[in-house]
């Protein structure tokens, strides 16, 4: 029997997509998140945070506001486990536009993870959703 094909993986639609898919979620490996590593494992290329994050970045076409909504919610993990990194969108350019757009918000709470974090586009559309402070 041949072997088994290769699993599917969204970079591979792009040429050079998973290193610059990596590239694009090193906030992952850099400083606050490395506060947190010993909390909360960021996982690898493979799975975890990190590999979620690749993923998501990958479906959209490398756009780096997609990494936005894992890293947020690589933070509540965070949190929740004693590390504040509550201000982490100051050290991540890229992420404070995106969830600071006057028009837009994000919540991590409305859909399935999948939706939100592979169509991080549909939440700008669910405006109904913020609370006062993230209007």
């Amino acid at each position: 029997c041949p072997a088994p094909p290769v699993p599917y993986h969204p970079c591979d639609d792009i040429p050079g997509g998973k290193v610059e898919a990596e590239r694009l979620c090193g906030a992952f490996k850099a400083e606050p998140f490395t506060y947190c590593h010993n909390k909360v494992p960021v996982g690898t290329p493979e799975g975890g945070p990190l590999g979620d994050c690749i993923t998501d970045v990958c479906h959209c076409w490398l756009d780096q506001s997609c990494a936005c909504p894992q890293l947020d919610t690589y933070a509540e993990s965070c949190i929740a486990n004693g590390v504040d990194l509550s201000d982490w969108r100051e050290e991540v350019e890229y992420c404070r536009e995106y969830f600071n757009d006057p028009i837009c918000c994000y919540s991590h709470h409305i859909g399935s993870p999948p939706l939100l974090t592979i169509f991080p586009y549909y939440l700008k559309l669910s405006r109904g959703h913020c609370s006062e402070q993230q209007r």
